[in-house]
């Protein structure tokens, strides 16, 4: 194959897909493939992390629809020997655009999230119009990956594809980078000795990540015992979280700083990680939790959750939603928590080469 490998997205904003996408082209440029990162638009945090180790491409859009053009453009001048794409309206472009650009292109889409889910909170018509776009040009693509077997379950009922059609392939953890990382200090006085202990959470501040029921959770646990709590993650829900927190009188035990470049320092020196999520693909930072010993508390979630945690081996899973089951856990695992070395060897199943090995699987043959 010609030895380029595209990889497109929207942006590189501060979610899953974008990170996992930029840990895979670090990861193949590691192996002496010329690799380039495409977005629709170059602006997310990520950003100066992509410039300084790729070949980033910003096609300068709107949107992922108004990219499709310079996209086709890019794969006629350039002619990569394969195109790998994240998020269902990204993976829908790149597929329209290795149709029109006529180019011999291997295409790879991958899916991050439980599809059936994510469109019920997008208006009907956009659902409906994204689901045509989807059962229609999925099956062209040369290879279709989901990050978890739910998430390929759930993709082959929306799709019509067949199961054993999808690959399964675990989004990439850089544990050592972690490692390193997760030394640093924190500017914040709640991690000094002889502070309470701290229950930390890390996502983006969305509905469907249900922060609520975490701090409703907190707020049941703190009245067994004091604790604090910290949440990493920026989005809409700030106003409403805050709202809460003081209707429960807890905010000044609660800490919200907003998206933080190195949250792994945070995770090393905190008690107790939780995942409060409704749903989710592969929760890439609940790994990334274990990758530095911390013991987590997780939804049982639709989605990969569970098989990260292998059904409640390797952590707490606890009903959606439920903050007495989740308070319940937090406390459980502050008076006896699990072996950090045993989270750290569980984490290195989800490890960079494994994920660069098998992608590159599906790259380094022919095009359809």
């Amino acid at each position: 194959m010609n030895q380029e490998v595209a990889f497109f997205l929207p942006s590189l904003g501060a979610g899953g897909a974008e990170k996992c996408m930029l840990s895979l082209g670090k990861g193949m440029a590691a192996q002496k493939l010329d690799v380039s990162l495409l977005v629709s638009q170059a602006e997310g945090p990520y950003v100066g992390e992509a410039a300084g180790s790729l070949r980033l491409v910003d096609l300068k859009s709107r949107s992922v629809w108004k990219s499709i053009p310079r996209l086709v453009r890019y794969l006629r001048r350039e002619r990569p020997g394969a195109l790998i794409s994240a998020l269902e309206h990204a993976n829908v472009a790149a597929l329209i655009a290795k149709q029109i650009s006529a180019v011999e292109i291997r295409t790879v889409v991958s899916t991050h999230t439980m599809v059936s889910l994510m469109m019920r909170v997008n208006k009907r018509q956009v659902s409906n119009a994204m689901l045509r776009l989807i059962r229609l040009l999925y099956p062209r693509a040369d290879h279709v990956v989901a990050v978890s077997r739910a998430v390929a379950s759930d993709l082959s009922e929306v799709t019509g594809l067949p199961e054993g059609a999808i690959r399964v392939i675990h989004n990439p953890v850089e544990a050592p980078k972690i490692f390193t990382m997760s030394r640093a200090p924190v500017n914040s006085t709640w991690f000094r000795p002889n502070e309470p202990p701290v229950v930390i959470a890390v996502g983006s501040l969305w509905p469907h990540k249900d922060q609520r029921t975490l701090i409703e959770a907190f707020s049941i646990a703190r009245r067994s015992r004091t604790m604090r709590l910290v949440i990493l993650g920026e989005g809409p829900q700030r106003p409403v979280l805050e709202k809460l927190l003081r209707q429960l009188h807890v905010e000044k035990d609660v800490l919200m700083p907003g998206f933080v470049e190195n949250p792994y320092c945070w995770m090393a020196k905190s008690n107790v990680f939780v995942l409060p999520s409704r749903w989710e693909g592969l929760p890439t930072v609940l790994v990334e939790a274990m990758a530095c010993g911390l013991p987590a508390v997780a939804t049982d979630c639709p989605g990969g959750t569970s098989e990260i945690l292998e059904g409640g081996r390797y952590g707490c899973l606890t009903p959606v939603g439920n903050a007495p089951a989740m308070a319940e856990a937090m406390l459980g695992l502050l008076d006896r928590p699990l072996d950090p070395a045993t989270l750290r060897k569980r984490a290195e199943d989800f490890s960079l080469e494994k994920a660069v090995a098998q992608y590159f699987d599906l790259v380094a043959g022919p095009a359809s």
